[in-house]
Formats: structure tokens, C-alpha cells, sequence
């Protein structure tokens, strides 16, 4: 077997690309595989439990509620709310200028829509 660091400084040896893109860490894979087991050998209770508070008084069903809820939330974590403050700005129309034909104020900060009447002949020429 190929040596992967150097005895001395411990860092890589070249040539070692380390883990391929996409690999999951050892530690993630061993995580992930406690996970279905728990789930897996458990689910059966848990399903039991939740039937027969389901089946109880109201304060039971609220009890089944919330652990379903937060059992749930394990496996689709809940989106966070956020508020993103906008400032309101001022609508500012559009000024329209045909054929050049309007003074623009120098202090215009709105946008300005310039309209260009053009006549095309058949031979794809512009006319005057």
C-alpha cells in the first residue's frame, strides 16, 4: 500500500489526491448509517405509541401532535423566516420623447423612452 503522508511533517505525500469530489467523510457515512438504524429499528414503536395517544383524550392527541411534529422536524427541518427591510422608493414614469421632440429637464432621474418613427419600404430601405 501506497504511503499517504509524510512520516516527518505528516502532510500529504504528491501524488495523493486525498478524497475524490462528491465522497462523503467516513465519520458522515458512519452518522448516517446509526441514523437509519435508530429509525429503522424504532420506527415500529414509535408508530405504536403514537396510535395509542392518538386514540386518548385531548391532552394524549396534543402529546401525539407535538411528537409527530418534532419527529418531523428531524427529517425536514423547518425554513427560517426573514425579513428583508426595503426602503420605499418613488415611482418616477417614464418620459416619452418622439422624434427629439421633448426637452429632458437636467434633473430628470427617471427614464427616458426615446420613440423613433421609421417607414420601411419593400426593398428593406428606410424612407424619409
Amino acid at each position: 500500500m501506497k504511503q499517504k503522508n509524510d512520516l516527518r511533517t505528516g502532510q500529504f505525500v504528491k501524488g495523493n489526491p486525498g478524497r475524490t469530489k462528491g465522497t462523503k467523510n467516513v465519520r458522515t457515512l458512519q452518522w448516517e448509517e446509526l441514523g437509519r438504524e435508530i429509525t429503522e429499528t424504532n420506527a415500529a414503536r414509535f408508530n405504536e405509541v403514537l396510535g395509542r395517544l392518538w386514540d386518548g383524550d385531548l391532552a394524549d392527541q396534543v402529546r401525539a401532535a407535538e411528537l409527530f411534529l418534532k419527529m418531523v422536524e428531524f427529517f425536514k427541518p423547518k425554513l427560517q423566516r426573514i425579513t428583508v427591510p426595503v426602503e420605499p422608493q418613488p415611482i418616477i414614469p417614464p418620459l416619452l420623447v418622439q422624434n427629439g421632440m421633448a426637452k429632458i429637464p437636467e434633473n430628470w432621474q427617471g427614464p427616458v423612452i426615446h420613440l423613433h418613427r421609421e417607414i420601411i419600404g419593400r426593398d428593406g430601405k428606410v424612407k424619409e
